[in-house]
């Protein structure tokens, strides 16, 4: 009866889940008019395209590799990128032969099967590692979060990543419960998919897998099976890739191709940019001119590695959280160390001998403790911007914020004094040492890691829009600190099951540090760059994880209100503020988390393809050509006809309505011999939103001047020049800063 009843429980959660995610997502992609386009959603054209040629010329022409082609003419096909598999794009070339042709319905489609899928499997993995209450705040973290995560699981691409990367997972822990016939196809399928796929995500996939695993195995060949299949599965898609590309371009072309590749991505100054470029336009190969110098050091990857965690989630989540989640993983992994039973008869021993002395000794040591916590108290405050809730308490108010600090400190001290006598010295000791190792942690990332990196621009628009006064930042600050001593101080403020919680973490990290640090080219402009996620599959965890020990405790904590009722006066006064203040702190993060998605929501509003829209209302369907400054595949799919990305000015054109020098993004098989490439029918600018945009339009709004005068200055130069005979203003965005405009080319239509 109590397995039924919570397999019931599990079911009831995961229905409700589903329904918040179909709400969710069905909401983002209703109003982004079928087509949602935050930051970008490129691939997801892109994919349309894919399936398209794939569709109409059939594997003879690409030897089913991806035709990045644009062009209607067969004469302009193929255009290939040789770079990564092709698993997504044959997904949705099977989308596409059941009739789902437009990128609309297989939005729809995607989003709620595979998408749909990916999210089951991923609570599910939480659930196997953490429980119900850490499962549905992972879940809920990760794939409500708006922008650093929802954007781009709407995504016809980047949505499998979640299955390719939690379903292994998954499997981990069934391993040997069911049939494991199954489980080995089901292994060798799932790694198949990941290796035909984006090299990046599959390298980091395939070390957090292993790496988990490793940990988890309570013996060396208990996952022998699993790891078999997962390597057959892995060395079978990199077969079949290269054997498409030799039937490509050869065993040279191969060799070449992969050199060039991997030094552009990651080490730049040791090859010809020249030889580069000029090898994959002879050969009709995609070619993003990404090029990236990674001659830096170890010591600046962690940085850039650490940076970008704290600088992107400190801002969306709170400081409050890397606060609180610093005390609780080092209490809970100094309590795990010094239980093994080797190291607890040494620890015991020490700390007895270390608190010698009696009640005296004891009290001397925690007088010792407090001075330190102190002074660290006031490093740590001491900054000229304190990020805490999207608003400032640093700078000038450092002092009060340092109050703070000290009477939340001397209030704990003096409840555990009271205490003392009943607290054994080991728990002593662990707590001090959990203390002073994250203030020493706190105190480095906020005083070295961050010191040379640009934190007031980043986070300016979470300052701007999600803005709390002084006293509520000074109360929330106040709550915080006593809730992170208490967390110290309390024995049962742990997870039965935390080590898979930290493995999944570690094997992660892990697995990310060694991307990064062997190709930072591509981990650069694939995945920080564009905040594709990838941190974003991992880093949540932090926050859910501390999200859920706050739970439990405020669930906990109105349970003890309730019971206590008009006999609260008779109680100990500490247990009840804290009783109070878990449930406060809880709501309140949880609050500015909606709020924050609620801003991104707004200013970051799904409908971001405005210029698509318009542009599709106004061309002449099949027989239109465009250039545009932004990725161009939009474009033509609106078209029917071929774009392609002009990489310079484009002010330069307008005079004369003719390209001389096309440059390198001009990706169709007959650019020698079609001369029309080079008159195109519409200019467009196109300016993707992005941060930066964000802050250009604070500026604006408080009167400020901008440098990035982005379409506006396309629109001032046909007016002030008089080109109002050579090139028409068709449409352009209407907001302050202009961000898209499309132009008629009038010469050509002459």
């Amino acid at each position: 009866m109590p397995a039924i009843t919570k397999n019931a429980k599990i079911v009831t959660i995961l229905v409700l889940l589903t329904i918040a995610y179909v709400v969710y997502y069905g909401k983002i992609i209703y109003d982004g008019k079928g087509y949602p386009y935050v930051l970008d959603n490129n691939e997801s054209i892109s994919m349309i395209f894919h399936a398209q040629n794939l569709y109409k010329y059939g594997l003879s022409k690409s030897f089913g590799l991806t035709d990045e082609s644009y062009s209607p003419d067969a004469n302009g096909h193929p255009y290939v990128y040789t770079h990564a598999g092709n698993f997504p794009r044959f997904c949705s070339l099977l989308l596409y032969s059941l009739g789902a042709t437009s990128v609309s319905s297989q939005i729809v489609i995607t989003t709620f099967t595979v998408g749909l899928l990916g999210f089951l499997v991923c609570a599910i993995f939480f659930y196997l590692i953490g429980g119900t209450t850490f499962s549905i705040a992972c879940t809920c973290l990760m794939f409500f979060d708006y922008f650093l995560f929802a954007q781009y699981y709407i995504n016809l691409y980047h949505v499998f990543k979640v299955v390719f990367l939690f379903g292994p997972l998954v499997i981990l822990h069934h391993y040997k419960k069911i049939n494991n016939l199954f489980l080995n196809i089901i292994t060798l399928i799932f790694s198949f998919c990941t290796f035909y796929f984006e090299i990046q995500f599959a390298i980091f996939a395939s070390i957090s897998i292993l790496t988990y695993s490793f940990f988890i195995s309570s013996r060396t060949n208990k996952f022998f099976q699993f790891y078999v299949c997962y390597l057959a599965g892995a060395f079978l898609s990199i077969g079949i890739l290269i054997i498409q590309l030799i039937f490509f371009y050869g065993v040279d072309g191969l060799e070449k191709d992969v050199y060039l590749t991997f030094f552009s991505r990651n080490y730049a100054n040791l090859i010809n940019t020249e030889q580069v470029e000029s090898f994959y336009s002879s050969k009709n190969i995609v070619f993003w001119a990404n090029y990236f110098d990674g001659k830096i050091s170890i010591l600046n990857h962690i940085k850039s590695y650490v940076q970008y965690f704290l600088v992107h989630y400190s801002a969306y989540f709170s400081t409050v959280f890397l606060m609180l989640f610093f005390v609780v993983f080092l209490k809970n992994s100094i309590f795990e160390i010094i239980s093994m039973p080797r190291v607890n008869k040494h620890f015991e021993n020490f700390s007895h001998r270390f608190f010698q002395g009696g009640i005296k000794k004891q009290c001397l040591w925690v007088a010792i403790a407090l001075l330190v916590m102190l002074s660290a108290g006031k490093l740590f405050f001491n900054k000229s911007d304190v990020m805490f809730l999207g608003g400032s308490i640093g700078g000038s108010n450092w002092p009060l914020v340092f109050s703070i600090w000290e009477v939340a400190t001397c209030l704990f001290i003096l409840a555990y004094l009271k205490n003392i006598r009943q607290t054994r010295p080991a728990d002593l000791l662990c707590n001090m040492l959990s203390m002073l190792l994250s203030l020493v942690l706190l105190e480095l990332l906020t005083n070295y890691l961050l010191d040379f990196y640009d934190i007031k621009n980043m986070i300016l628009w979470s300052r701007q829009f999600i803005h709390f006064s002084t006293p509520i930042l000074v109360i929330m600050l106040f709550f915080s600190v006593v809730v992170m001593l208490d967390m110290i101080n309390n024995k049962d403020m742990h997870f039965e099951d935390q080590g898979n919680i930290l493995y999944f973490l570690f094997s992660c990290a892990f697995s990310y540090l060694v991307l990064y640090y062997c190709i930072p080219g591509y981990v650069y402009t694939v995945s920080l760059k564009r905040f594709v996620p990838l941190i974003e599959l991992f880093f949540p965890v932090i926050f859910a994880y501390i999200f859920s020990i706050l739970a439990k405790r405020s669930f906990l904590s109105l349970k003890i209100l309730a019971s206590i009722g008009h006999e609260w006066r008779k109680k100990n006064y500490i247990e009840v503020c804290l009783s109070l203040i878990y449930p406060i702190l809880t709501t309140s993060l949880l609050l500015y988390f909606c709020a924050g998605n609620y801003m991104y929501y707004k200013y970051f509003s799904p409908d971001g393809s405005g210029c698509y829209f318009s542009f599709a209302s106004h061309v002449n369907i099949g027989s239109s050509s465009i250039v545009s400054d932004n990725y161009a595949a939009p474009f033509a799919y609106a078209s029917k006809g071929w774009s392609y990305l002009y990489a310079e000015d484009l002010g330069k054109l307008f005079a004369s309505g003719k390209i001389d020098n096309i440059g390198d993004y001009l990706w169709v098989a007959d650019k020698a011999s079609n001369d029309s490439y080079s008159r195109p029918d519409y200019y467009i600018c196109f300016h993707n939103r992005s941060l930066q945009s964000l802050n250009d339009l604070i500026d604006l709004s408080n009167n400020k001047s901008i440098n990035n005068k982005y379409c506006r200055r396309f629109v001032d130069l046909i007016i002030s020049n008089n080109l109002g005979d050579k090139v028409e203003i068709i449409d352009y965005d209407k907001s302050p800063l202009m961000m898209w405009a499309i132009f008629k080319n009038k010469i050509t239509s002459n």
